[in-house]
């Protein structure tokens, strides 16, 4: 089905497409929600950070506690 939906959607001609669905595809957000964005993907940004450091962390712990532990 996803296949056959990129499969249509190359196929259809951009000036055939309806106005409406034109401006949607073109928006731009306007200054003050673009730094929202950019204030919540650098939020995301330190929680991941922060997620990938305490998975090591908990990692090089069970290799202290089970040295025969290993990971790929």
């Amino acid at each position: 089905m996803l296949s056959r939906w990129i499969r249509q959607s190359k196929q259809t001609d951009w000036k055939k497409t309806a106005p409406e669905a034109r401006k949607i595809t073109a928006y731009t957000p306007s200054p003050k929600e673009f730094q929202e964005l950019e204030h919540e993907n650098d939020k995301l940004k330190k929680l991941l950070g922060e997620k990938d450091l305490e998975i090591a962390i908990l990692r090089d712990l069970v290799k202290k506690v089970n040295p025969a532990y290993r990971t790929k």
